[in-house]
């Protein structure tokens, strides 16, 4: 029974890699995808297309003791720590071109970005982008997808600092400060829907809005550049050699 489990969560992370994978979404190897199955979630594995999965290529975590069995993604701290503080079922993280655009912005109208990006552009993104449980408060108090603070990719920081704004927040999804976006959901599906979404409100947004500052370099967001990079390649040398 557990068997088949495992096997199901497989196909329907193959069939979601591929739909975004065609559009888009997913590029080269980048990005990963993540299911929970009773107190373990399975995480596609490192160094894989996500539009060509093969049952072969995923890791197992256990979410209360972190124990990782097999090859899984660098970034599988985040997944770990968001489904231990959200009531997530499913996680998409990916570096879209238009989420990610926008998560190197820097200010919109000569006013810093602060942490927040107001999607009170499109009805449907008010509706599903930000923590607000209904349309009236989000006309009263405004609208907002969270905008996480530059940590870098793969850290305990990053999966710290998400997770912590994903249940603060009440938003299933996040942009990550020059690096991409995060998607939650109860299930699979509406992980993917949400990643979509993101990705469709950045691209209207980035082509209507008339006076906005990007960073050029990520680690002019960094507080400490030498010490992300640093990370960064400990992480990958780790990946390299294992």
């Amino acid at each position: 029974m557990k068997k088949m489990k495992f096997w199901k969560a497989k196909r329907s992370i193959i069939k979601a890699g591929r739909r975004l994978w065609l559009k888009g979404i997913f590029s080269g190897t980048d990005g990963n995808m993540s299911l929970r199955v009773g107190d373990v979630f399975l995480i596609t594995a490192s160094g894989v297309s996500k539009g060509f999965l093969k049952l072969k290529d995923f890791g197992m975590v256990d979410i209360k003791t972190g124990e990782v069995r097999g090859n899984v993604s660098s970034e599988y701290r985040m997944h770990l720590q968001i489904y231990r503080k959200t009531e997530a079922n499913a996680v998409v993280h990916a570096h879209p071109p238009f989420a990610t655009a926008l998560s190197c912005i820097k200010k919109i109208n000569g006013i810093s970005v602060d942490g927040k990006i107001d999607v009170s552009l499109l009805v449907e993104s008010m509706l599903f982008l930000s923590g607000k449980p209904n349309l009236r408060a989000e006309l009263k108090e405004g609208a907002f997808m969270p905008l996480v603070a530059f940590e870098p990719a793969s850290s305990w920081e990053l999966a710290e600092a998400v997770s912590d704004r994903l249940a603060s927040s009440g938003s299933k999804v996040a942009l990550m400060a020059c690096h991409g976006a995060v998607a939650t959901g109860s299930s699979l599906e509406e992980a993917v829907n949400l990643m979509e979404l993101i990705e469709n409100f950045s691209n209207v947004f980035l082509r209507t809005v008339r006076d906005a500052e990007f960073y050029s370099r990520f680690y002019e967001a960094s507080r400490d550049p030498h010490e992300a990079l640093k990370k960064m390649l400990e992480v990958r040398e780790k990946l390299w050699n294992s």
